[in-house]
């Protein structure tokens, strides 16, 4: 034995013994015996995958761990952020389903548009509007509010969760023009003073002393869509599901890896020896087989194909399932409408399951209807202004039209009992099914009564039933006025 591997023994027998070996440390430890010829071979290579399948598993923690870490510490800005890169389809994840989402959402809240309707003892004749409603419909139209810009505000409160407008005077054409401001370009925050119901000031770009600009409570209008009473900012609707609507996302994209790898056969042939072996592999280059080709075997040759056990997709399904109804819950949005039919049981679950999104329709209209009828108290003063005249706020109002034909039959089921039993006016009944103008329908059905044939008995008290019903409907709602 030469001095080295005396001084080697030396210093192995000589180190003090460790209290808990780690995986690297028992790789050194193999090192050094292997240098003494005290190792057997299988024993390396067994201890080498340990470390590598060590390493793997560590690494694989490690990035949950960040994935996980950086999930749970995600900001209020980051957050949406990340959902306008979803929604343009420029993030990694998700990017279909919060499409699907907020498109969904702001058809459903903005798809009919915004009807403006004369309020109290501005109701007048067939045909004819208050001056207010005039104004307020120009002014609707000139800034595409009941079209194509309603739609924009829909998508901008489902990604953002609030909307920011002001305005300015439009000296050429005489009208007022109205903005949204962008909340992830200006980063625009909204204080309150003593009342926490009243926003005191917008502050755009807060964060940059060039841009930074300070707008007061009367020269904009605030809605938060959703949010906690005394919050000052919206929360979007994804905003609670980012998570599951990426793991749902990848979950399809590991059940589309599984098909793929296991979409082409693969042959696999057992030889009962290695001379069996090598005849099988001369054989089959002789001819360049392929499947699909004939294939005949000899003695105990096998030959079978490499599938997928049917339980190993099972949880990627499974999970997918779980994760899809939890974002339908979270949005609002029906389950068939985000890319799964087959988990409707039948036509009737599927129509029941509109209701979660007109509730969250609903509630964003109310929302934004409160927001009109502050932007109309600030408005129509500045147009009394371009018209030299008064206009008086309270004279309108701004309503979204209901649902219309593949729900009217279900709204009528459900309010005419509530009529029938006299719970609700005539007029009530019908604004509840969707008509836009029930003064004039009123007055309209009244009219087609009063046409009938004279020689029509049946008719005729058809028509004086209505009449009767009619005058009673509209008597109960003066009371109720």
């Amino acid at each position: 034995m030469n001095a080295i591997e005396t001084r080697t023994i030396a210093l192995y027998r000589s180190a003090p013994p460790q209290k808990q070996e780690s995986m690297w440390e028992r790789f050194i430890d193999v090192i050094r015996r292997r240098t003494l010829g005290r190792l057997v071979e299988a024993e390396v290579h067994e201890l080498t995958e340990k470390i590598v399948a060590d390493i793997y598993y560590s690494r694989q923690k490690l990035d949950r761990d960040v994935t996980e870490s950086a999930r749970g510490k995600m900001s209020r800005w980051q957050k949406i952020s990340e959902l306008r890169k979803k929604y343009k389809g420029e993030a990694d994840w998700g990017n279909q389903l919060v499409g699907v989402i907020t498109d969904f959402n702001a058809s459903m809240q903005w798809g009919q548009g915004i009807r403006t309707m004369a309020m109290g003892d501005q109701v007048r004749q067939k045909g004819e509007k208050p001056p207010e409603q005039i104004v307020w419909e120009e002014f609707l139209d000139f800034n595409d509010l009941d079209a194509e810009g309603g739609l924009d505000l829909g998508v901008c409160g489902e990604l953002d969760g609030q909307v920011l407008w002001f305005w300015d005077v439009d000296q050429k054409e005489k009208q007022v023009r109205v903005w949204t401001v962008p909340l992830l370009e200006t980063r625009y925050q909204i204080e309150y003073d003593s009342r926490p119901w009243e926003p005191a000031r917008a502050i755009l770009y807060p964060e940059d002393p060039d841009k930074k600009e300070v707008l007061e409570n009367d020269k904009f209008i605030f809605v938060k869509l959703r949010g906690i009473p005394n919050g000052t900012y919206g929360v979007p609707t994804c905003a609670r599901v980012i998570e599951e609507i990426e793991d749902l996302h990848k979950a399809q994209r590991d059940l589309r890896h599984i098909n793929h790898l296991f979409a082409s056969p693969t042959p696999v042939l057992t030889a009962e020896d290695d001379q069996a072996r090598v005849r099988l592999e001369t054989d089959l280059s002789g001819i360049n087989w392929k499947i699909g080709k004939i294939l005949i075997l000899v003695g105990k040759d096998r030959f079978e194909f490499v599938s997928i056990p049917p339980d190993t997709p099972k949880p990627l399904i499974d999970e997918i399932t779980v994760k899809v109804k939890f974002v339908s819950a979270s949005t609002g949005i029906p389950v068939h409408f985000l890319g799964f039919p087959d988990l409707m049981s039948n036509r009737a679950v599927a129509m029941e399951d509109f209701q979660p999104a007109m509730i969250h329709a609903g509630k964003a209209q109310k929302r934004f209807v409160g927001g009109f009828e502050d932007l109309r108290s600030r408005i129509l003063p500045v147009y009394g202004q371009l018209h030299g005249r008064n206009y008086d706020p309270n004279a309108i109002d701004c309503v979204f039209p209901s649902p219309q034909k593949g729900v009217v039959k279900e709204l009528v089921e459900a309010w005419l009992p509530v009529r029938l039993s006299k719970q609700i006016s005539h007029k009530t009944f019908l604004i509840r099914i969707g008509v836009e103008d029930p003064d004039d329908e009123i007055k309209a059905v009244v009219e087609e009564m009063e046409q009938v044939g004279v020689g029509d008995v049946q008719a005729e008290e058809q028509a004086d039933r209505v009449q009767k019903i009619v005058a009673l409907a509209q008597q109960n709602f003066s009371e109720a006025a």
